[in-house]
């Protein structure tokens, strides 16, 4: 149970391993307009099985990689952030319409983590193909990944105290690895059908 190769210390180096890669997130994220490289190289990171030293070293490097390549993304979430803004704070007179507005709103941030994800699998492709191809990928993966969402949501707006501590420290790489593992199985079939 406790050896090199148990469960227990498969899971702690995780758990450290996402701490890690959550804290290169927050620092690289300051600046707001590296936020989209940030994701990019962190979805990066979740594609690979790397120790300590080498997620440091590949984080960095693709970080830099990526800084140009995630500009439209981030103009893109800007936008899709204002609209989603402007749609919670409107006064919708009918519990229908507030419902169909959640879906949407939920629809559009699923389609930007998914841009990222997109982007770290194609990594040639341009900036329009990328934007093409993950509108029908969020079409097919809206279904699987519509509870994660809405279970995060749920947590964020509720905001539980003692889970304060874990979502600081864990929140943000903890869901994008969750969400990678869910949708994996799609992104696999979809480069097959590709080949």
């Amino acid at each position: 149970m406790f050896s090199i190769d148990g469960k227990l210390y498969e899971f702690c180096n995780r758990m450290v391993m996402l701490f890690i890669l959550n804290l290169l997130i927050v620092l690289t994220s300051l600046p707001i307009i590296t936020i989209g490289a940030s994701l990019l190289a962190a979805f990066e990171c979740l594609n690979k099985q790397l120790d300590y030293k080498n997620l440091i070293v590949y984080y960095i490097h693709a970080f830099k990689s990526n800084i140009v390549r995630s500009l439209p993304f981030l103009t893109f979430n800007i936008f899709s952030f204002l609209f989603y803004q402007s749609t919670i704070h409107s006064e919708f007179t009918t519990n229908g319409i507030k419902f169909i507005s959640f879906l949407f709103n939920l629809f559009l941030v699923t389609y930007n983590i998914n841009l990222y994800i997109m982007a770290s699998e194609i990594k040639n492709g341009s900036a329009y193909r990328i934007f093409t191809d993950t509108f029908p990928f969020t079409i097919v993966t809206a279904v699987r990944t519509g509870v994660l969402l809405l279970l995060v949501t749920v947590v964020i707006k509720l905001n539980f105290q003692l889970l304060y501590i874990l979502i600081s420290l864990f929140g943000l790489s903890g869901f994008l690895m969750l969400y990678r593992k869910v949708i994996n199985r799609k992104i696999k079939l979809s480069n097959k059908i590709e080949s």
